[in-house]
């Protein structure tokens, strides 16, 4: 699939302007299925499969300086499946 190059945008007026916070490039550039923020620190970034199917998801809690994998795996019935995580409807 190759390397995609990931820059990460904020904006706190509704979309008038955006503030890059950051970037994935340095830790893992693929190809962003998702991504969210649960305050301006603590944001997830999750990540097309590529070479296992349990989901790639990266955490930041301090709004994008660095990031930190997450280690999920898939229940046992679903080992097989390819799992894309998404951002999630709030």
């Amino acid at each position: 699939m190759g390397k995609q190059y990931n820059y990460i945008y904020v904006t706190k007026d509704g979309g008038k302007s955006w503030n890059e916070i950051g970037n994935t490039n340095e830790v893992y550039s693929r190809v962003v299925t998702g991504i969210g923020f649960l305050d301006d620190k603590i944001g997830f970034v999750g990540f097309r499969y590529e070479s296992e199917n349990n989901p790639t998801v990266y955490r930041t809690d301090n709004a994008g300086v660095t990031w930190e994998k997450l280690e999920i795996h898939l229940p046992y019935e679903y080992a097989s499946d390819y799992a894309t995580p998404r951002t999630p409807n709030v």
